[in-house]
């Protein structure tokens, strides 16, 4: 089966947030979505992953993933706000625990900050095989975004 992909430009972050689904009324993952800040006033807004979820109703597609790519520098996530309208499972690659080791000592985080990637649901290894819905989607580690 061919997937069926739609990006999702956000011009504040210049990065791309994806659904891929299998068919209409299937199974989505989606990857990299964004949640919007405001730098000067602070405020975070869920404008960009609004229209993540007004797709994925027009389609009437059922959630299975909420996938991360990376730990991401340039923009936050809206993973958890989706997670709560929509569904699915959060993921991302299982060395992820080393980022926010990094983090932790870079931001001075606290005592409770603990570096072991709980917060997702699922932590991939390379080359692990998934499902969405008919798809089957494998898990590459790919260098580039961290220093691991």
């Amino acid at each position: 089966m061919i997937p069926h992909i739609k990006a999702f430009f956000d011009s504040a972050t210049w990065t791309i947030s994806y659904i891929v689904f299998d068919e209409r009324k299937g199974s989505c993952a989606i990857i990299d979505p964004v949640l919007d800040y405001e730098p000067k006033s602070s405020r975070t807004s869920t404008r960009s992953a609004d229209k993540l979820i007004e797709f994925v109703n027009q389609q009437q597609l059922s959630v299975a993933w909420m996938l991360e790519t990376h730990a991401h520098a340039d923009h936050l996530s809206s993973a958890d706000y989706l997670k709560k309208k929509l569904g699915g499972k959060t993921a991302i690659g299982n060395n992820i625990s080393i980022i926010q080791k990094t983090f932790k000592e870079i931001f001075n985080l606290d005592e409770e900050f603990i570096p072991d990637g709980h917060d997702f649901d699922h932590l991939f290894t390379d080359g692990e095989l998934f499902q969405i819905g008919k798809l089957t989607a494998k898990a590459i580690s790919v260098s580039g975004h961290s220093a691991r």
